[in-house]
């Protein structure tokens, strides 16, 4: 996904759902639905994809004032060309609309059982519930609803007020929040990549490598002897951890070797990660030497060009599959790649990446990029799960670490190891590395986990443009 589609994403997911709604989006969706009206704007679907316009309210015919756009109820065609008797209408809870799209599917003189009706619950509550969808159901005028919807976990409460739905009289029950639950009940409940049981859980690469499921950033940490590097790498090896995560860029390829050399341990046992941080055939075997040298180890167990982009992608990573079939890297992979990247490789007949390292945590989940790795066999790999200590404050955090007794360092690692990703945090504090590792006996909830999904977008910490 690059900058510009993220920013428009964003824009759309903090909507207010007022007057302010001017723009055209467009979202797929996997089967043709054709009318849903919400609030005082209107959402039109079909098979081509979701176009959002600002009206009133949904009576007989609602226009964008800056568009010029008028959709029509009191037709059977519309003037967007979509044809209402075919269609299914979605009223909503909290908006005035239920009873006009009750009244609308009446005078269409269409059976109820030709009629789609979705209506959605704003706010959570056993007893809320139902009480609303009593409401709802008058509003409506219809013996039943087709589909009833928990609109968003925000407001908490959200397994007794499935537990009412599941009462209700209706035909389907599902849950919305937003753009992002779907996508992410898919990719990370139906495609979840294994979930680490302990500090020492391995993940199969697709070439065969065997990698530990989390591990020890290193980014940012003082090289030198004696600095915060070494101090870190000494402390966590120690600890249990057994991967390293570092890089040309951070200079402290050296520190990390020295450490793991102090350490007694045999290199099999600990899991090397570098990176090259500018591209190019030639630079990559000069520097992968020295970056060897540095690290004092006879190879690599995993190299990642570290970003697309100073270009020169493909002469890279061919230059890296030279170094693979040499025996001095085990595994090639990528970082900070977007599907266009990647899609690259692949049309260049070249392996994909065992890996893509990006930034994730619950402010930037790149659902897109996430799903296409996981289709194609790419490990996900994520950094900055801590956001930079930049959300440690946040109060939805707060809450589900509190509810939880953790750290909100440690419901952010648990999530995104609960997700599937290869996890490195980074710290120079051994009290903080050693509370880092506490999060393989307990896990988040599903409410939990819900919540989290739908904290919404920040702009990216780091200045690598996918």
């Amino acid at each position: 996904m690059d900058e510009s589609n993220e920013e428009l994403i964003h824009e759309n997911q903090q909507t207010n759902y007022g007057p302010n709604i001017s723009k055209i989006w467009q979202m797929n969706f996997s089967k043709p639905v054709r009318i849903h009206s919400m609030r005082d704007y209107i959402i039109q679907m079909d098979d081509i994809g979701l176009q959002t316009y600002y009206g009133t309210n949904c009576k007989e015919s609602v226009t964008d004032h800056q568009s010029g756009v008028t959709i029509k109820f009191k037709n059977s065609q519309m003037s967007a060309g979509t044809d209402i008797n075919q269609g299914q209408f979605a009223g909503l809870s909290f908006s005035v609309n239920e009873a006009d799209v009750g009244r609308e599917l009446k005078k269409s003189g269409l059976k109820r059982e030709d009629g789609f009706i979705v209506t959605k619950l704003s706010k959570n509550g056993y007893d809320r519930c139902k009480n609303i969808f009593k409401e709802s159901l008058e509003k409506l005028e219809v013996p039943c609803i087709d589909l009833y919807l928990v609109h968003s976990p925000k407001s908490s409460k959200i397994i007794e007020t499935y537990k009412a739905m599941l009462e209700n009289k209706y035909k389907n029950l599902a849950l919305f929040a937003l753009e992002l639950i779907q996508p992410y009940h898919y990719i990370m409940r139906k495609r979840m990549a294994s979930v680490a049981k302990d500090i020492i859980s391995k993940i199969t690469l697709n070439d065969g490598v065997s990698m530990p499921l989390f591990g020890l950033g290193v980014w940012r940490a003082t090289p030198g002897p004696g600095g915060q590097t070494e101090q870190a790498v000494e402390f966590a090896l120690q600890k249990g951890y057994r991967m390293i995560d570092t890089a040309e860029m951070y200079e402290n390829e050296a520190d990390v070797g020295r450490e793991l050399k102090k350490s007694g341990l045999k290199k099999e046992d600990v899991f090397i990660v570098t990176k090259l941080s500018e591209n190019g055939y030639d630079r990559c075997k000069k520097i992968f030497k020295e970056s060897l040298e540095k690290l004092d180890v006879p190879y690599i167990d995993l190299y990642l060009v570290h970003s697309p982009k100073s270009g020169k992608i493909i002469e890279t990573y061919k230059a890296m599959l030279e170094l693979k079939e040499q025996g001095l890297i085990r595994s090639v992979g990528v970082s900070n790649f977007g599907i266009p990247h990647l899609e690259g490789i692949k049309s260049n007949g070249l392996p994909v990446p065992s890996v893509n390292q990006i930034e994730l945590h619950p402010w930037q989940q790149k659902p897109d990029i996430v799903k296409y790795c996981r289709d194609n066999d790419i490990a996900v790999m994520g950094y900055a799960p801590l956001v930079k200590g930049q959300r440690f404050d946040d109060e939805t955090l707060c809450g589900i670490a509190k509810r939880n007794n953790k750290s909100p360092a440690q419901i952010l690692i648990r999530w995104s190891l609960q997700h599937g990703f290869i996890t490195i945090p980074k710290s120079v504090h051994s009290g903080r590395i050693e509370e880092n590792m506490l999060v393989f006996d307990w896990s988040l909830n599903d409410e939990d986990m819900a919540i989290l999904v739908t904290t919404g977008f920040v702009k990216r910490l780091f200045g690598f443009a996918f």
